[in-house]
């Protein structure tokens, strides 16, 4: 994975810039184990907010050193990583209890409309492989592809404004001292959140679809067909569309027009537990992965410099993805057989471990503050696109 290689006089051993004659101290290069093809960029004037939210700075590939710690997404995962101790003391205090979930969700509603809906980088399907052959895709493929990467831009912006406006509704109420307001916008952020199904489906579909068409165009930890995540990838893409559908009913609900009779509604919760439960095991998997492209990727190289933050992501996302999507395919379960008060209880049960759970805490503490504030950690080599998302 690594090579000590010792700096030239006239090149910076990361950038390739100019040293000024400078003799460096050897560094650990990184050197990708596979060559990852890119497409063309799905919408280009839209990837000009996407990049400027996410902190990508022109020529990053090159040198990582022009990404930006102060954008939306990097500044709000930096003040994330407290949830834990709210969640915390929440357990003994109902009203801090409150606070975890408002500060959790509106901190989620930002970072994750930066990660999904405005990902910068989007790209078609890549036509071409790593050697340069050419590809056969079909004209269906791409436009499904291309319909779906536009569908996730649009419907996740309007996702993003539901489940955010209630996330700042519940912190908004929480400092007013409001607790019917609160509810209220707990209510329209549980709608949004579970709105977010259509979108992480949207998300798996795109990888399954690059697995199957290119996938050269795809890191190690998204071209493996064989393994759980592919697997789960699979299954939510099969409810694509009934997350959609189910989806826009729960939400016509929530403005006032119920178009569901008793049987419908169960299976709209079912679905919306399920389909959570999906999101919380691909995402655990991910944050504990050390493969091309996982999130351990990089920080696996620093595990001794920093255990404790590594082994908290490792070990706390081996608990999210399986904790958690027990948990919520559980609260399913008791919803689909009649026992809704059982599946409520459970899946408020799943929230409470999920905040809990300090792996996006490590995450937010390796990613902005080692890396990018403190310059503990050096930033890796990153291709454009070549975020795995999760």
């Amino acid at each position: 994975m690594f090579q000590v290689t010792a700096s030239s006089p006239t090149t910076h051993p990361v950038s390739g810039r100019p040293s000024n004659g400078k003799l460096r101290t050897p560094q650990l290069q990184e050197k990708h184990p596979k060559k990852v093809v890119h497409g063309d960029l799905i919408h280009p004037g839209f990837n000009r907010f996407c990049k400027l939210v996410n902190g990508y700075g022109e020529g990053e590939e090159q040198d990582p050193a022009k990404h930006n710690y102060f954008s939306l997404r990097d500044l709000t995962k930096s003040v994330w990583h407290i949830y834990p101790i709210l969640q915390l003391v929440g357990l003994v205090n109902e009203r801090v209890e409150k606070l975890a979930r408002a500060w959790y969700g509106t901190c989620w509603s930002i970072v994750y409309s930066c990660y999904r809906p405005w990902k910068a980088n989007c790209e078609k399907l890549a036509e071409k492989d790593k050697n340069g052959n050419h590809v056969q895709i079909s004209n269906l493929l791409k436009k499904t592809y291309n319909v779906n990467e536009h569908f996730r831009a649009i419907m996740g912006t309007a996702v993003s404004a539901i489940y955010g406006s209630g996330a700042l509704g519940m912190l908004f109420s929480w400092f007013k001292g409001d607790d019917d307001l609160f509810d209220k916008s707990a209510e329209i952020y549980k709608t949004g959140m579970f709105n977010q199904n259509q979108i992480f489906a949207s998300m798996n579909a795109a990888t399954v679809m690059q697995r199957e068409a290119n996938p050269d165009q795809l890191k190690e930890v998204d071209s493996d067909k064989h393994n759980m995540k592919a697997k789960i990838e699979l299954i939510d893409t099969a409810l694509f569309i009934p997350n959609i559908l189910t989806r826009s009913l729960d939400t016509l609900k929530m403005f006032g027009l119920n178009l569901m009779t008793d049987g419908m509604e169960r299976f709209v919760n079912f679905l919306s537990y399920f389909s959570y439960g999906t999101w919380a095991a691909r995402f655990g998997i991910m944050k504990s992965n050390e493969k091309d492209g996982g999130d351990l990727e990089h920080e696996k190289n620093f595990s001794k410099e920093h255990p404790i933050l590594y082994n908290t992501q490792k070990h706390g996302g081996q608990v999210f993805y399986t904790l958690l999507p027990a948990l919520s395919w559980l609260a399913a379960g008791a919803e689909l057989i009649g026992m809704r008060d059982i599946a409520e209880k459970t899946f408020k049960l799943e929230g409470i471990c999920e905040r809990l759970n300090p792996t996006i805490a490590a995450w937010c503490l390796t990613n902005p503050w080692l890396r990018g504030y403190f310059k503990a950690i050096s930033p890796p080599k990153l291709g454009i696109g070549s975020m795995s998302e999760t």
